[in-house]
């Protein structure tokens, strides 16, 4: 019974007593292997008696692995030995088998051992050099070994493989060298990490790993613990999220499973050479989030595609090189952006940036632009249902040229100091400190058409803010102001005089805050407790095709309702006055006609009906309605 091993050419002392044979100083071989210092017990009846041999060895290794496929019951290590091939080489140990001649247990101490293998859950050739291996019924481990993996390398390795499930893997210190052209194929193969590593198609570069500790499932690598330290040399990421392919070299990094860290990386892609230095939080999905300090150059093509990502507005201009300095960017996969640093753009100025940017709000908490024509801080933050404002210092159209692009109306500034705080919970208060002056401003706005103004002036205190604005156009239409801005716990109160060029009425629904269509943003709208008054002279205001003019008029506004008084309005050359009521989604009117003996081709051509009707007449009535507002002004 129990295996076949055919020992030849044995020499030794050996006793019998009571059915037990024991050796000592045995010398034999088993095949080509040499077994010597010996020592032998084995009983000489039943299937179940004793055996156990304890003997150095020198053993072929290729012609041992048929050997142990006959001695070891261990299924799952039978299994393992089935993916072993080409084995080549020699190892020198002791070699341990027992207890019972039916059921052998191989057990077996190598200290001197050099051999190459193919391991077929490993696309890539194993050579050993040096080092000292152990193995029994329960556990494999391994001493300060040295070995290749393809072209990775490693050296001092110290670990232990256990053969029970879940068949835990663990390695307690070591150096390597990982060519990451064959390592990231083969662990990226595994089923467990295709999600998490799903964004990088290809990794290129050499990881020389200084520190290392591995434990968890050997076919399980996402729920393996790990830390490793050391440097990268030559790293090439290729990924769809990069524009391009990305190279980094570190001194310095750690991983763990929910952590990479970087000292001073220097990273290159497309146009931008950047030193990177922080972390990145990870799980099995991927980078949850990061926070990096940032030095280094960008250029158009780099800058363009953070522009981009960003989805920055496409008015802001790309330089065509910039610098970083002492700059932290902290990003989430939530896509909340924070950065804060300093620029310096080519043939441009120096900035300082602090903002936060999520998928629904940018705020700019500190924003200082500086060259040889501006010196000016700015910052603007949205906080739920406040908005602050801040400007000081003096900023120059020649400067904002190089950072955005404007209509052309060259020679403007801004410059003051003035801070303001708009509250926005039950009703809008603003609070505002300071003066603000600017001329030849222009102010971006895509849907209607950029605003220009000429000159403004802004004078704000405990008792509410000054206003003054000359030659303010929009699209077709020209205006100047002159009033003040007040707020209370009821909300914001308006005086201001208006005085006009040419109005059109879509214009002045804006300008009054007053959206026409029913949805759920009117309705916020006019639950805005803003009240006030505004005088309106305007030289003509045009109602979709046809204009009245001139037309002046005092406006009111009580949050709920417009109510105006037309004090003198030429509509198609007819003299009108009377009332105009606006509330919600209503209009209703009350003018009075008066027109004596007036000549009425003006009129008929007016109402695009020319050389239909000529001579004199006189007019003299009162005209009432009610209806939606655009359905009056249309007929």
């Amino acid at each position: 019974p129990g295996p076949d091993l055919a020992f030849k050419t044995v020499k030794g002392d050996c006793v019998i007593s009571k059915g037990i044979l024991e050796g000592s100083q045995i010398q034999a071989r088993l095949e080509n292997n040499e077994l010597s210092e010996g020592k032998l017990r084995v009983g000489l009846k039943g299937k179940d008696a004793p055996f156990h041999l304890d003997t150095l060895a020198k053993v072929n290794l290729a012609e041992l692995m048929p050997i142990l496929k006959r001695i070891v019951k261990n299924e799952p290590l039978l299994k393992e030995f089935n993916l072993i091939t080409e084995v080549r080489g020699n190892a020198q140990g002791r070699l341990v088998l027992g207890e019972t001649i039916d059921s052998i247990q191989v057990g077996f101490d190598v200290s001197n051992t050099k051999f190459s293998a193919r391991y077929k859950r490993i696309p890539y050739p194993v050579e050993v050099n040096e080092g000292s291996l152990s193995y029994d019924s329960v556990k494999i481990r391994v001493k300060n070994v040295n070995c290749t993996l393809g072209k990775s390398s490693f050296s001092k390795l110290n670990g232990t493989l256990q053969l029970e499930q879940p068949r835990n893997l663990e390695i307690v210190s070591g150096k390597s060298s990982l060519v990451l052209e064959e390592i990231y194929p083969w662990i990226s193969s595994y089923e467990q990490l295709k999600s998490s590593l799903k964004n990088i198609t290809s990794l290129q570069g050499t990881v020389f790993v200084t520190s290392m500790n591995v434990k968890g499932p050997t076919l399980n690598p996402g729920k393996w613990g790990f830390y490793m330290a050391g440097s990268l040399q030559n790293l090439k990421i290729n990924s769809p999220l990069f524009p391009g392919p990305l190279s980094l070299t570190s001194k310095n990094f750690e991983v763990t499973p929910q952590r990479i860290s970087l000292s001073k990386a220097l990273t290159n892609m497309l146009d931008a050479s950047v030193t990177l230095s922080g972390f990145f939080k990870t799980n099995i999905k991927g980078i949850q989030n990061a926070e990096v300090t940032l030095n280094g150059t960008a250029s158009s093509s780099a800058i363009k595609w953070v522009k981009e990502i960003m989805n920055l507005p496409s008015g802001f201009k790309v330089p065509y090189a910039l610098s970083l300095s002492d700059s932290h960017l902290s990003w989430e996969e939530t896509g909340n952006i924070s950065f804060q640093g300093s620029m310096k753009i080519r043939d441009g100025p120096d900035i300082f940036l602090d903002m936060h940017k999520t998928l629904k709000e940018l705020s700019i908490k500190k924003f200082i632009v500086k060259d040889r024509a501006s010196n000016a801080t700015l910052s603007f933050e949205n906080q739920d249902e406040k908005v602050n404002l801040a400007f000081s210092g003096i900023l120059t159209r020649k400067t904002v040229d190089t950072l955005i692009t404007l209509p052309d109306f060259p020679g403007g500034s801004i410059q003051g100091n003035f801070q303001a705080e708009i509250q926005m919970e039950k009703t809008v208060r603003i609070n505002a400190q300071g003066k603000l002056n600017g001329e030849k401003v222009v102010i971006p706005w895509e849907s209607e058409g950029h605003i220009k103004i000429g000159k403004f002036s802004l004078d704000a205190s405990a008792k509410g803010i000054k206003m003054e604005t000359n030659s303010l156009t929009w699209g077709d239409n020209s205006l100047s102001l002159i009033g003040n801005l007040n707020s209370n716990e009821k909300g914001v109160i308006f005086d201001v005089d208006v005085s006009a060029d040419r109005l059109g009425w879509n214009n002045i629904k804006r300008i009054l805050a007053v959206n026409y269509v029913e949805n759920k943003k009117s309705d916020q709208i006019w639950k805005q407790t803003i009240r006030g008054i505004m005088r309106l002279r305007s030289k003509a205001v045009t109602f979709n095709h046809f204009t009245v003019s001139p037309l002046h008029a005092d406006i009111s506004l009580t949050g709920s309702a417009v109510d105006a008084t037309i004090t003198k309005a030429d509509v198609c050359t007819i003299p009108v006055s009377g009332k105009l009521n606006i509330s919600r989604n209503i209009m209703e009117t009350n003018f009075k006609i008066a027109s004596h003996n007036q000549t009425i081709e003006p009129v008929v051509t007016c109402l695009g009906n020319k050389d239909l009707i000529t001579g004199i007449f006189d007019l003299k009535g009162e005209l009432s309605a009610r209806g939606k507002p655009d359905t009056l002004i249309q007929n």
